[in-house]
């Protein structure tokens, strides 16, 4: 692999890592949240809900910002909100939990994009996309035992944000000293930017996308009241249980290109996603030891369907207009995640089962439409 590809490609990957561990840091807190603050599951959802606020807040930025202005400045601006996100979650206090959370969320949204459209440039022999994305799943491998070793020794919960400045001084060092070229849409024309976004398959492959996003992190959010209410697991044994969830999610995405190439992505899709319920019933009407194993088998099969979409859509889109699509890409996730995760944590207090029927429902939609609206299985 040539020398400048291998570098662009780890300042990447250390981009997204970076991310991810704060991103996935809050589902690892819920049930730290609700004790420290006397919330119930339902209150508690506010927590997300901020979280997909700040995200479509910088989202609808980033689709003006990398078409008009290019990568580089999304990445700036993702760096600054980054640190105003730290800092207001190291402090004590509900309203800069949220705070900080709403600013930890745009740098989601601003550094994420810009990375997608950036690795999405690169010579498509080098482009992983599962790759790509199970440095996010690191990350939340990651979250859950930072949460453990801080928290499970008496520490309050903002001594986890405290110590992530370390990690956010040595990404930012990386990127100072790798910079990326600046993509950005030439000859920029919001009209023919609109006509390309509203692309019928790229839409409809968006709005999948996006509704099996916000399932996949309504798991990871409140899969540990579902272990809390039912078999009675505190935030400890749930930290191990999640960090389990993220290591063979991970090792799946790390690998998953064989499995995506296999397959074709198409098939890869309809098929993860069956295998998803399958195992996701079976985890919801297990006793506790084996719940958690087909916890870990649920994890396996999801891992691959977020980079397959993701492929697919930039696959799909011209070179011209990818920095607007990811970013309309992770609006529309985030604007779903918005109603769709707290919705989840009001019907959870309600009855954690129903809940996960929600859950389970865009895994059914997209096996079915994904067949009608993408006949050819692409192979990579």
């Amino acid at each position: 692999m040539d020398r400048t590809i291998l570098f662009k490609k780890i300042t990447i990957f250390s981009g997204v890592f970076f991310i991810a561990l704060l991103l996935n840091t809050f589902p690892a807190l819920m049930t730290e949240f609700q004790r420290f603050f006397s919330m119930s599951v339902g209150k508690s959802g506010i927590i997300p809900f901020f979280s997909s606020i700040g995200t479509i807040s910088a989202n609808l930025i980033a689709i003006y910002l990398l078409a008009k202005k290019g990568t580089r400045i999304g990445l700036k601006f993702g760096f600054l909100t980054a640190f105003l996100g730290l800092a207001f979650a190291s402090f004590l206090g509900f309203y800069t939990l949220v705070i900080g959370i709403f600013f930890i969320s745009m740098t989601f949204g601003l550094i994420m994009t810009s990375l997608a459209t950036t690795y999405s440039h690169l010579p498509l022999k080098h482009q992983d996309f599962s790759m790509y994305h199970s440095f996010f799943g690191i990350g939340g491998l990651i979250a859950p035992i930072i949460v453990k070793a801080i928290v499970g020794r008496g520490f309050t919960y903002n001594y986890v944000y405290l110590s992530y400045f370390i990690v956010f001084f040595i990404v930012l060092l990386m990127f100072a000293t790798h910079p990326f070229e600046n993509y950005k849409t030439e000859d920029y024309s919001f009209r023919n930017i609109k006509k390309a976004l509203l692309n019928k398959k790229i839409v409809v492959l968006v709005l999948l996308l996006g509704f099996y996003a916000a399932s996949e992190m309504s798991i990871v959010v409140w899969t540990g009241n579902f272990y809390k209410s039912i078999h009675h697991v505190g935030i400890k044994k749930y930290s191990l249980v999640l960090s389990m969830f993220w290591f063979i999610f991970t090792i799946s995405r790390f690998f998953g290109n064989k499995k995506i190439k296999k397959f074709g992505v198409q098939r890869n899709i309809v098929a993860m996603s069956v295998l998803t319920v399958i195992s996701a019933i079976i985890m919801l009407s297990s006793p506790f030891k084996y719940s958690v194993v087909f916890f870990g088998i649920t994890a396996f099969f999801m891992a691959t369907l977020f980079p397959s979409f993701h492929f697919l859509i930039n696959y799909i889109a011209d070179d011209n207009i990818k920095g607007p699509v990811n970013g309309f890409l992770f609006l529309t996730v985030s604007v779903v995640g918005m109603f769709f995760v707290p919705f989840v944590g009001i019907i959870a207090d309600i009855n954690i089962y129903y809940a996960f029927g929600i859950i389970l429902l865009p895994f059914v939609v997209q096996a079915i439409v994904l067949p009608l609206l993408c006949k050819e299985n692409i192979k990579l």
